[in-house]
């Protein structure tokens, strides 16, 4: 089974970080979700920020090397943490318990972030493929968010 989920985050505030990688965008600051230009799914959200769906307002800290800090508004310990060229393992306790496996890398501007998310189901393992990509718009201004989530009977 496939879900996608495309968000439009509009900037409330955005701290621009002049980035040593040329490849890496600055998408560090504060950014509020825009309900109405976004198509959002409960199937296909920011595995461990949210149980479903998209946050209303996240918060993205970068420093120079290229690494990514993603945090929602509400700071309940929930963080995702996207390492270019390296692969990351989060626990989620946001949604189903389990944990998510990522690799990342920055690919024509955007941050691209592909691995598997694990939880139980029962006395079951479920493996769902996850591929996220964050993109800066030209103007600073929007964030888009694709999240595409595919479990294992495709």
């Amino acid at each position: 089974m496939r879900f996608a989920a495309r968000w439009c985050i509009r900037a409330l505030l955005a701290a621009h970080m002049t980035s040593v990688l040329a490849q890496a965008p600055s998408l560090a600051g504060t950014w509020k979700l825009d309900a109405g230009r976004s198509r959002v799914t409960a199937s296909a959200g920011l595995t461990g920020l949210i149980g479903s769906g998209a946050p209303e307002m996240l918060h993205i800290t970068q420093p120079s090397n290229g690494t990514a800090i993603v945090e929602r508004q509400i700071n309940e310990s929930h963080a995702r943490v996207y390492v270019p060229r390296a692969k990351t393992s989060t626990p989620l306790t946001v949604g189903p318990a389990g944990s998510i496996t990522m690799t990342s890398r920055w690919d024509a501007g955007a941050l691209v972030g592909e691995g598997t998310r694990e939880s139980a189901s029962g006395p079951a393992r479920v493996s769902t493929a996850v591929r996220e990509v964050l993109t800066a718009g030209r103007d600073g201004q929007t964030l888009t968010i694709q999240v595409t989530a595919t479990t294992g009977d495709g």
